[in-house]
Parts: structure tokens; C-alpha cells; sequence
């Protein structure tokens, strides 16, 4: 029969003995690093979305992805930063703009704005 004593005692020692943290390998840098510029990438698109659309429905839409975008960008920068990991460059936040301004060679239309969602 095991002993019960020394288990217990291991499980209560695991719970007051802090192991040192090991800090973020290379392919987990990497990989914080591509997702947040992903994020940027794709709120920056978002906002070109709501630029170039008068539709209520779609615009609410890019807004909302907007919100979690920058929420999502939020959190994996204070983790990032926590961790001792440096943020990379990321594109910038566009103006708002109205939407009739955009040239008919650029603007995309609804549909195409809807299937980037």
C-alpha cells in the first residue's frame, strides 16, 4: 500500500512550491508575434470596410470586428509585454472616411466586403 502520508504531502507542496516560469521558446515568440500582426492587419481592413460601404447591416458588422480586434490586440500585447517579448511594428488605424468619396476602381463592392467578414 502507498504511502498516503507522503503523498499528501506532495500534493500540498505542489501547491505552495512555485516552480520558476521558463520563459516563451522561439516558435512561441513567433507565433505571438504573427497572430498580433494578423489582428492589426485585420482590423486595419475592417476600418477600410466601413470606409467603403453605406449598407447599416455590413457596417455594424465591421464595426464589431473592429471591437474584437482591438480587444484581441489589447490582450496579446499585455501578454506579450509580461512575458518580456517586444511588439512589432503594426499598421496603423485608418481615418474615417465617407464611403461616396471612394473611387469606383477601388471601392469594393458589398458582397466583397461582406465575404472578407
Amino acid at each position: 500500500m502507498p504511502d498516503v502520508g507522503k503523498a499528501l504531502k506532495n500534493i500540498i507542496q505542489s501547491f505552495v512550491d512555485e516552480e520558476p516560469k521558463s520563459p516563451l521558446h522561439v516558435g512561441e515568440v513567433m507565433s505571438c508575434w504573427s497572430y498580433l500582426s494578423e489582428l492589426a492587419d485585420e482590423q486595419v481592413h475592417s476600418e477600410a470596410g466601413i470606409n467603403s460601404t453605406t449598407d447599416l447591416e455590413l457596417r455594424k458588422a465591421f464595426h464589431e470586428a473592429v471591437k474584437m480586434f482591438k480587444s484581441q490586440k489589447e490582450r496579446i500585447i499585455a501578454f506579450m509585454l509580461s512575458e518580456g517579448v517586444p511588439i512589432p511594428p503594426l499598421s496603423e488605424s485608418k481615418p474615417q472616411s465617407n464611403p461616396s468619396d471612394v473611387p469606383l476602381g477601388v471601392k469594393l463592392t458589398d458582397d466583397e466586403l461582406a465575404n472578407s467578414l
